[in-house]
C-alpha cells in the first residue's frame, strides 16, 4: 500500500485528531519539504480551538533535470477538515463524536483566487536551471510572544523570498523581501 499521508492510517489518524481536539487549545503544526509554503487554519473539534498549519520549503530549489522531479505546487488545498473518511470510519465514530466537516481557511486574496499567506509557484524564464514551474526559494520564520492583553499567545509567521532581496535603508544590508506576514492571537 502506498503511504501517501495520514489517511492511509485512518485508525491512527482518528485517534490523533481526537487527542488534538480534546485539549481545547489552538494547535500549530509546522512542516516542510513539500516544495511550497503556506499558512492555513481550521476549527479543530468541538471545543472551539483552531488548528493552524505552517508549511515552509524549499530554501534552495534543485536545478536542471533534478528540478523536474522535485517541482511541486500547492495542489492539495483541502476545502474541508477533517477528511470525510475519518468521520465515516469506525474509529471516527468512536473518537470524533460531534465533529463536523469544517471549512479550511486558506485566507483568499479577493479577486485573485490566491492566498494572502502562501508562496506561489511560478515559471521563471530567466532562470533556465529551473525547468517548468517551481516554487520561489523561501524560508518561513515563526515567533511566539505573550499577547498584549496577557490572555493568550501571539503567533507571527513571516514568509521570506530568498532571491528577492531589498536593501534595508537604515542598515544598508541586503535582506530577503517579505512575501507575507501572518499574525494572530492563539489560545
Amino acid at each position: 500500500r502506498h503511504e501517501a499521508n495520514m489517511l492511509d492510517y485512518t485508525r491512527d489518524y482518528c485517534r490523533l485528531l481526537a487527542g488534538l481536539g480534546s485539549t481545547g487549545h489552538d494547535i500549530v503544526v509546522m512542516t516542510g519539504d513539500v516544495h511550497y509554503g503556506r499558512v492555513t487554519s481550521v476549527e479543530l473539534g468541538i471545543r472551539g480551538a483552531m488548528l493552524h498549519e505552517v508549511v515552509s520549503s524549499p530554501l534552495s530549489n534543485l536545478t536542471y533535470l533534478n528540478a523536474w522531479f522535485a517541482a511541486s505546487r500547492n495542489r492539495l488545498m483541502p476545502k474541508r477538515f477533517p477528511h470525510r473518511w475519518a468521520l465515516r470510519h469506525s474509529e471516527g465514530g468512536r473518537h470524533l463524536t460531534g465533529w463536523r466537516l469544517r471549512p479550511v481557511n486558506h485566507y483568499p486574496r479577493k479577486g485573485t483566487g490566491k492566498s494572502l499567506y502562501s508562496i506561489e509557484a511560478r515559471r521563471n524564464w530567466r532562470q533556465w536551471v529551473y525547468p517548468g514551474i517551481h516554487t520561489e526559494e523561501h524560508l518561513v520564520t515563526v515567533s511566539f510572544a505573550r499577547h498584549r492583553d496577557r490572555s493568550g499567545v501571539q503567533i507571527t509567521v513571516k514568509g521570506w523570498l530568498i532571491r528577492d532581496v531589498e536593501v534595508d535603508g537604515a542598515k544598508e544590508w541586503p535582506l530577503p523581501r517579505t512575501a507575507f506576514s501572518f499574525s494572530r492571537k492563539i489560545g
